[in-house]
């Protein structure tokens, strides 16, 4: 997850096993490897892959990662960051994060899509060499959005989950949601910062925010799933769909949720006693709707 503690994995298309937050290697079957030299700016923020095999790790710079010939490559340096004798004020640090790359996403179309670090939305056609991009004036409330999360809806509309809000690019015409519903300082900023983002099978795009909970894009406006009342600060983090339809969503203390027909079912986090209650066909002890 993008911008949360704790190590984080990916599973490439050859099998092999990624793991990066202060650092990045790879588990080939047989042992770890470290691909990426010490003088890459940590922490990593992202990898991904593309449908030719190449991995993309992103952090103060975008690099690819051939695995065929075992071949790393720069794609984009990093842009010179500011420095500081003094420790930075919490704005100050928001916008240091303008330095840095989120996940690279490959579209349907093939191109792809990322953020260029003071410059804006990036889409690139690779097979064209052609690149798009939109900065601060094209829709992003002056912001040069960091994403965190990119989706591509049925409709073929391009969905960027960022730092600072939402946002969508359908028929070449971006559209944002800041702060959904709401005015534009009726919350702090970072309430509104994506954690995950999925399209359900209804087409309604699912956000889980990083303090303003989980909401819903029904086509008309923003729908709060909730309340969650966890102590401690427990918060959503994930959220997908299973094959039933229902909606699950994880909370970052362990706990997780099912949404399903309107309603909301908690299961505990003793996951062996809700196993053992559900072999025995007894799903009372093991959830409970609230």
């Amino acid at each position: 997850m993008y911008g949360s503690p704790g190590e984080h994995l990916f599973v490439a298309k050859n099998g092999w096993i990624w793991a990066y937050r202060d650092t990045v290697r790879f588990y080939d079957g047989t042992k770890w490897h470290s691909p990426i030299p010490d003088n890459v700016a940590y922490p990593i923020r992202a990898v991904s892959e593309t449908s030719d095999g190449l991995i993309w790790i992103s952090s103060s710079s975008l690099i690819h990662y051939n695995s065929q010939t075992d071949r790393l490559e720069t794609v984009i340096q990093p842009e010179p960051v500011p420095t500081s004798t003094t420790e930075l004020s919490r704005d100050e640090g928001r916008r240091s994060n303008r330095w840095i790359f989120g996940p690279v996403f490959e579209a349907a179309d093939g191109a792809l899509w990322f953020n260029k670090p003071l410059s804006g939305i990036v889409r690139w056609k690779r097979d064209s060499n052609l690149m798009s991009a939109w900065g601060a004036d094209d829709g992003f409330d002056g912001f040069e959005p960091v994403p965190t999360k990119f989706i591509q809806a049925t409709d073929g509309s391009i969905w960027v989950g960022t730092l600072t809000g939402v946002y969508r690019f359908h028929d070449g015409v971006w559209q944002s949601w800041r702060l959904p519903n709401e005015g534009p300082k009726s919350r702090d900023m970072d309430d509104f910062s994506v954690l995950d983002m999925m399209e359900d099978s209804e087409g309604k795009i699912w956000v889980v925010f990083q303090r303003a909970g989980v909401m819903f894009w029904d086509s008309v406006r923003w729908n709060i799933v909730g309340p969650f009342e966890y102590p401690n600060g427990n918060r959503p983090q994930s959220v997908f769909q299973s094959s039933s339809g229902a909606i699950w969503i994880g909370f970052m203390d362990r706990d997780t949720v099912k949404y399903t027909q309107g309603r909301l079912w908690r299961y505990p986090t003793n996951i062996g006693t809700f196993l053992a209650a559900c072999r025995r066909g007894n799903l009372s002890p093991c959830l409970w709707v609230f």
